[in-house]
């Protein structure tokens, strides 16, 4: 008992009074529920979020114009009872609740989407496997490549993947065709 009466001390320490536990719902965004959640854990969870701009810097650096370049790129939203942020902050996001003896409550509440029938006739070269090998071990994921790396073939190999039978067909020139029905 006195090992939590600690934790509570330490969490009220840190950012005031916060909840037992947050609802977080899985959906287009991560939507933090924000009741009882105190205005620094607010900041700290939309700074989750966030990254500084590489070309208010670079003009910085060139001793130019910054005026109308942000230096910091926020990629939350706020609404009346919840921050949303990118799916993909998720585990860092349990991780701060952890860190400060909050507990979470998940809802996934993502469109599951209807089940199509698909196939992958195409090839693909090393890197695009090693793409497609990563991103299947994840529910979310960006991948992010140079131009040229066929990133288009490698969402068609991965909805293919995930969805299993026949649907769209690649055909060289970069057209698509519906090849069956769902």
């Amino acid at each position: 008992m006195a090992l939590a009466s600690v934790a509570g001390a330490e969490r009220r320490r840190n950012h005031g009074a916060v909840p037992d536990t947050v609802r977080i719902i899985r959906s287009n965004l991560l939507y933090v529920e924000k009741n009882g959640l105190p205005s620094s854990l607010q900041d700290r969870l939309i700074r989750v979020a966030a990254f500084q701009n590489p070309e208010f810097y670079r003009a910085q650096a060139m001793r130019l114009s910054t005026y109308g370049k942000p230096r910091v790129i926020s990629c939350s939203e706020s609404f009346p009872k919840y921050i949303g942020l990118p799916r993909g902050c998720l585990e860092e996001v349990v991780s701060l609740f952890k860190k400060n003896g909050v507990k979470t409550e998940i809802r996934d509440e993502r469109n599951p989407g209807q089940r199509i029938d698909a196939s992958f006739s195409s090839e693909l070269r090393p890197e695009q496997q090693d793409a497609v090998k990563q991103l299947l071990s994840f529910d979310d994921g960006v991948l992010c490549a140079p131009t040229a790396f066929g990133k288009t073939v490698v969402a068609a190999c991965l909805i293919a993947k995930r969805a299993s039978i026949h649907w769209f067909s690649y055909i060289a020139g970069n057209s698509w065709t519906s090849g069956g029905s769902a």
